[in-house]
């Protein structure tokens, strides 16, 4: 049986060259070089590519990035070309969801969320219960790319952790986010008050209960 091939392992097209693929014959010029895709499939993950490819350059057949990396434009292809589909994780997911929310590519942003997701199970259901660095990374992209119900959940992990790694997490993040993280600390605090507070009423009423049957 043959073992799968690492993503280090597998060779990935990189568009520049016309004998990867013949058919590929529209043209996307990033930083000088021209990248050869397929116009009709390319166009199908993104209403902007598709207006741009479709009607603006249905004649010339070739567009011009001037505002792009061609790394960055060459791997969102990749992640976008069968048959070897990249797979997006830590080395590439903020570019990738950057470049899915500049072109509205709504299958590499449900691909990053769900890389971003991913790691946020495995640091809570961690049996070390997750790491500070770890669980900041995940914030910073929930914030960053707007998911505000993974800020909502990484906001939970941080208000049961000391005062200043809540406020190292703060700082990190926008006011919107930072709001919510201290909201959920407030609740933890008053939560655990209480707590408190019933253990001492609690212990109170043994000690009545003690000394009335002592002093019988």
């Amino acid at each position: 049986m043959s073992k799968s091939k690492s993503k280090d392992q597998i060779q990935y097209r990189t568009f520049d060259k016309p004998e990867e693929d013949k058919t590929a014959k529209f043209i996307i010029e990033v930083e000088g070089k021209k990248l050869r895709v397929h116009r009709e499939y390319v166009a199908q993950f993104s209403p902007i590519w598709k207006k741009m490819m479709l009607v603006e350059h249905k004649d010339d057949n070739k567009i011009v990035f001037h505002d792009q990396k061609l790394e960055d434009i060459r791997e969102l292809l990749q992640c976008l070309y069968p048959p070897n589909f990249k797979p997006i994780d830590d080395s590439n997911v903020d570019t990738m969801m950057t470049c899915a929310m500049q072109f509205q590519i709504d299958l590499i942003k449900r691909r990053s969320r769900e890389f971003i997701e991913l790691k946020l199970e495995e640091q809570l259901n961690s049996r070390t219960g997750g790491a500070v660095n770890h669980m900041l990374l995940i914030l910073e992209r929930a914030d960053r790319f707007d998911m505000q119900d993974i800020v909502e959940k990484c906001a939970q992990w941080f208000a049961k952790q000391s005062t200043s790694k809540v406020q190292d997490a703060i700082r990190r993040v926008s006011a919107e986010s930072g709001l919510i993280l201290a909201q959920e600390r407030m609740l933890f605090v008053d939560k655990k008050l209480r707590e408190v507070e019933k253990k001492n009423r609690d212990l109170e009423t043994k000690i009545q209960i003690y000394n009335l049957t002592a002093d019988k």
